[in-house]
Parts: structure tokens; sequence; C-alpha cells
């Protein structure tokens, strides 16, 4: 299950990001159509409430990604887009599968431009390793034209959240253990590397 999984997601991303694909490149002018392929890196931020217990605990987690969207240019500034990607949280760990609409604004028409980008979307639960919950991201980053290489390298704010995450409880008057569930916010910085097709 999990090498097919992995095999379908790596045959997406070099399907969506072949240049070819979606439309033809007339000398160097942008197409209508564009594919986005993204890693990233993330430390966490703030604090991760546990209700049951009344406590906050720094969140000091990190993850790892890779994204790729497919987005359609509304005009010279304006894309919006639909994305699926794979988030690894360590510490405490998580797997999650967001899918999600994201929106990016050039601010200038430039080639080399500053850009805002905003994902808004659900992390799906595709197998057993998988959490749920709402993703919510705003970044900015710079347009890079080398060549024929085109990079988006940002930085943003990610808020993720794990629908009914589990953490054990010791009372320690008691010594008992106990196994509790709630969702979880983890909030982080993101660093990422984005490859423009």
């Amino acid at each position: 299950m999990k090498s097919e999984f992995l095999f379908a997601t790596v045959a997406c991303i070099l399907f969506f990001s072949h240049p070819d694909t979606w439309a033809q490149r007339e000398s160097q002018q942008d197409t209508k159509f564009y594919n986005i392929t993204e890693i990233g890196y993330g430390t966490g931020i703030g604090k991760l409430t546990f209700d049951r217990i009344n406590a906050k605990v720094g969140y000091q987690g990190r993850f790892f990604r890779l994204r790729t969207q497919l987005g359609y240019r509304v005009s010279e500034r304006l894309g919006m887009g639909l994305g699926f990607g794979l988030d690894g949280y360590q510490e405490p760990g998580a797997n999650t599968a967001p899918a999600f609409i994201d929106v990016r604004y050039r601010l200038s028409a430039k080639p080399n431009a500053f850009f805002l980008s905003s994902n808004v979307g659900y992390s799906l639960h595709i197998g057993q390793e998988f959490e749920r919950g709402t993703l919510l991201h705003l970044s900015l980053g710079k347009r890079v034209n080398l060549g024929r290489l085109r990079l988006a390298p940002s930085i943003g704010i990610q808020t993720q959240q794990i629908k009914r995450a589990g953490y054990f409880v010791i009372d320690n008057s008691t010594g008992l253990v106990s196994f509790e569930t709630q969702d979880l916010w983890y909030k982080t910085i993101s660093f990422n590397l984005g490859f423009l097709f």
C-alpha cells in the first residue's frame, strides 16, 4: 500500500511538472497554466494546548514537505490553483496529505517579482498513518528566473490542525496513565523552495 501510494505521488509530480504537459511554451513567455513543485522545511512556534490537563506546552517540532500544484494565471499578476502534498511532522509525529487551494499574487509584473501566496485546504485521511485536519498557510516569496530555471523561494507561517490527536496523561498522585484525544493545532514557520514549470 505504501509503495503504491509513493509511486502514484511521484508519477503525478513528474506528469504535472513536465513543461509540455499543459501548454507549449512560446519563446520564454509565461503560459496560462503553470506547475509549482515545492520542497520545504518548517520549525514549530507557539504552544500546543492540552485541554484535558489544562496545560500549554511550547511547540518545537519540525516538518518536511513535498507539494505540487497546478495553477491558472487569471491575470498578469494573479494566479489560482489546486495542490496536493505530503507533510511529515516530527516531535510530536504526524503525517498529513493536504489538498488545498492556492492563490498567489505577484507584487509587480517584472519577471523577478515578489509574491504573496495563500493556501487553504484540508489534510486527507488517505491511510492509517495520515492525519486529518484544516490547513492554513500564508507566505511571502520572490520569483527568480535563472535562464530556463525558474525558482520561487519563500518564507511563511502555517497552521495545521491534527484531528483527534492522541496523547498519554500520567496522574502524578496515583501514577495512573490514561490515553486522551483532542484536536491540536501545529503552528510553524516554513522555508520553501518552489520550482516553476
